[in-house]
């Protein structure tokens, strides 16, 4: 019995402990369920934090994707404010590249790509991607994020491309001479063109604006593939717990179409502004500019699918869509600032030039009447021609030797001449 007893109070007391113990057990797998429950916390924060989740969107299912108009339309108009700006700063620095050598448009290329590369496509492009909002089946919306290093990587490259391809462009026929209509009559001159075909206004026209362009066509095309590297580049920095696929045929046509905007735009810039830099031409210039833009950035991204998946996670270094508008829109509004900015000094200089050389003029000019007053009027003339900016200028040699001002008429009243004049 008590051998028994011992046993069994030996057994009890073990079982008593060994239930403690399992109490003890029971208290783990509690503290366990406790982890557990925490962890389905931060898992559903994260959830919260990345997006509503739902057990409906499985793993490959394809994004629902609205757009803002709000945030659309603000891109378009960024992107036209900066190609208007654009064509202002071609047009004043159009002396200063024909004057200068490869310093002047390795300077001036740099000048120009900010309202190009980092205005009229860098900043609309992630200003437009930020308008989208992506939808699950069940229509709870995924929070947008961005990378930071690619979307800097995106701004670089469509800058350093703009500059490639400006400089090559600025190295074209007309655009490059100091008098675009001297040298299209030196071009038609040394073609011993006769006075029939130059008073076919057609024909000279198509070589005053279609011929020789190879170094626009270049540059146009160096530019574009700076705007689809930026174009991808920017998809890639998207980051919505997803993949991207890309559509081949959509890929081909964003790359057609972003050729033809990108030799249109340098067309525009380098050639038709040269020969009409009017302000309604500008500003119907920089809405073709933007269209082809915006054409180019919707075939682009009618080519990608976005498509959930579970295996992305969500690292540091990423921007939410709230940071993204502003700072694009920062970006735009110094490029079209600094933009004018440079087109104002230019101006200033070249006015200040003005006004100190005019009184120095007029002092030295006699009011006469004498009967070859026309002769000394036309001599005055060339001279105070000389101290005017140097845009407003047709001719050089013209202003270098005003006192042969009677060579010079003479010279303009040839046929050739008088019909080109007339013609341009």
């Amino acid at each position: 019995m008590d051998y028994d007893d011992h046993g069994v109070m030996d057994y009890d007391d073990h079982g008593m402990d060994y239930d403690d113990h399992g109490d003890y057990d029971d208290h783990d797998e509690d503290h366990g369920d406790h982890g557990d429950d925490h962890d389905d916390m931060g898992g559903d924060h994260g959830d919260e934090h990345m997006g509503h989740l739902h057990a409906a969107f499985h793993d490959g299912d394809e994004f629902i994707i609205e757009w803002s108009g709000l945030n659309l339309a603000a891109g378009f108009v960024v992107c036209f404010a900066s190609c208007y700006a654009l064509a202002v700063l071609a047009g004043f620095a159009k002396p200063y590249i024909a004057g200068g050598g490869y310093s002047a448009k390795a300077f001036w290329s740099a000048v120009l790509s900010v309202p190009l590369g980092l205005g009229a496509i860098f900043s609309p492009h992630f200003i437009a991607l930020a308008s989208m909002h992506f939808l699950d089946d069940e229509g709870a919306e995924f929070e947008l994020y961005f990378y930071v290093d690619y979307t800097i990587w995106s701004a670089v490259g469509v800058y350093l491309c703009s500059c490639v391809g400006f400089f090559i462009s600025m190295h074209d026929h007309f655009f490059a001479a100091f008098s675009a209509p001297d040298r299209l009559y030196a071009d038609i001159k040394e073609a011993n063109w006769s006075i029939r075909a130059v008073r076919q206004k057609n024909a000279f026209k198509r070589v005053a604006f279609f011929a020789s362009m190879q170094h626009l066509v270049v540059g146009g095309a160096v530019a574009a593939t700076g705007a689809l590297f930026m174009h991808y580049q920017g998809m890639m920095s998207m980051e919505i717990h997803n993949t991207v696929e890309l559509d081949a045929g959509g890929v081909v046509g964003a790359c057609v179409i972003a050729l033809i905007a990108g030799t249109g735009a340098f067309w525009i810039i380098f050639r038709m502004l040269v020969w009409m830099p009017m302000f309604e031409l500008r500003i119907g210039g920089a809405l073709l500019m933007s269209l082809g833009v915006l054409g180019s950035h919707i075939t682009a991204m009618a080519s990608v699918t976005f498509r959930y998946s579970e295996d992305h996670h969500f690292p540091h270094g990423l921007l939410a869509r709230e940071d993204v508008v502003p700072v694009c829109a920062m970006g735009a509004l110094i490029a079209v600032t600094a933009s004018t900015a440079v087109v104002a000094e230019a101006f200033l200089c070249d006015a200040k030039k003005a006004s100190k050389t005019t009184p120095a003029k007029a002092k030295t000019t006699p009011e006469t009447t004498s009967p070859t007053s026309e002769n000394t009027n036309v001599a005055a003339s060339a001279k105070r021609r000389a101290s005017e900016p140097a845009w407003l200028v047709p001719s050089g040699a013209t202003l270098a030797a005003p006192a042969s001002a009677t060579q010079d008429t003479s010279d303009t009243t040839s046929p050739n001449r008088r019909v080109l004049s007339q013609a341009v």
